[in-house]
């Protein structure tokens, strides 16, 4: 279905009245890899923030999809972001109760760092 929409124009970025674009709807209920390969092959944007600041990362650690994480992050998520409530997806996987995984607890925690450490270089 989302190839054919795609096929057809319709644009990957799309925002709905609370500021979820299809990449959010690659995990709400349905979850699938898949899709998310996809939609960021065909300009989804990583990057987009729905009305509370998170961005599609901030589902994938919520769903706590391992490889979901990574390919956000290589489509320029960012680790570092907070929400409205001042939280980061880093902060959201370890508080996650439901699906704790150390793996994108570790992931996270490396992404943010080499950020930081990234940002200390250009500052120089």
């Amino acid at each position: 279905i989302c190839s054919n929409m795609i096929a057809a124009g319709a644009n990957v970025n799309a925002q709905d009245e609370v500021g979820e674009s299809s990449l959010y709807f690659a995990f709400a209920g349905i979850q699938n890899l898949d899709v998310l390969e996809l939609l960021l092959r065909h300009g989804a944007d990583a990057t987009l923030t729905n009305k509370n600041g998170q961005q599609p990362l901030y589902w994938a650690v919520i769903a706590g999809d391992t490889n979901a994480v990574i390919m956000l992050l290589q489509h320029g998520s960012d680790p570092a972001l907070k929400d409205r409530n001042g939280k980061t997806p880093l902060d959201h996987a370890k508080e996650s109760v439901i699906r704790t995984n150390e793996d994108i607890i570790k992931i996270l925690s490396e992404a943010v760092s080499r950020m930081t450490n990234y940002q200390q270089v250009i500052v120089k």
